[in-house]
């Protein structure tokens, strides 16, 4: 168990506090087990998983914090500068930690 950092966007640090429970990189950030604070909150990562990001934005869209699968590939395209999507994506699970 380690303590990482991941990086938030104003975004996502919105939803953090509330219902996100994944977050989606082009890298691995960590692993089961690793812990890390956003926002002032500390989180644990229970699962980590490449998957193609048209299945992320079509299927994790809530877990990701966003309403609806239009509004998470708006975020991701205001990242990537519209771009154009990376074919995958690492899915990055967590969850609070109550301490």
């Amino acid at each position: 168990m380690s303590e990482i950092t991941i990086p938030f966007k104003q975004w996502s640090k919105e939803r953090l506090k509330q219902y996100k429970r994944a977050t989606s990189r082009t890298k691995i950030y960590g692993k089961v087990d690793d812990n890390f604070i956003a926002d002032g909150v500390k989180f644990a990562i229970v699962g980590v998983i490449r998957l193609p990001t048209v299945f992320i934005i079509s299927h994790l869209y809530s877990v990701e914090g966003a309403e609806s699968s239009s509004e998470l590939e708006k975020v991701f395209k205001d990242i990537f500068k519209n771009k154009p999507l990376p074919y995958w994506m690492y899915v990055h699970f967590f969850e609070k930690v109550d301490e």
